[in-house]
């Protein structure tokens, strides 16, 4: 928000820099995305591991 209000007060920007700043959001947006991923297939993994080992307790 703040970036677009700079660049209004200098008389609005073409839609090459509107279409190259959306570009690099997306961009980063797909890295926060995939990142997230990665957080919850490692959270899964961390359960099923936990839960392997509270089974091998329990028959022992």
């Amino acid at each position: 928000m703040k970036l677009c209000m700079t660049f209004n007060k200098t008389g609005g920007f073409s839609y090459l820099k509107k279409h190259s700043i959306i570009l690099a959001a997306e961009k980063q947006l797909t890295h926060i995305i995939f990142i997230r991923k990665i957080i919850e297939i490692i959270e899964m993994l961390a359960h099923l591991f936990i839960d392997v080992k509270r089974n091998e307790i329990l028959l022992n």
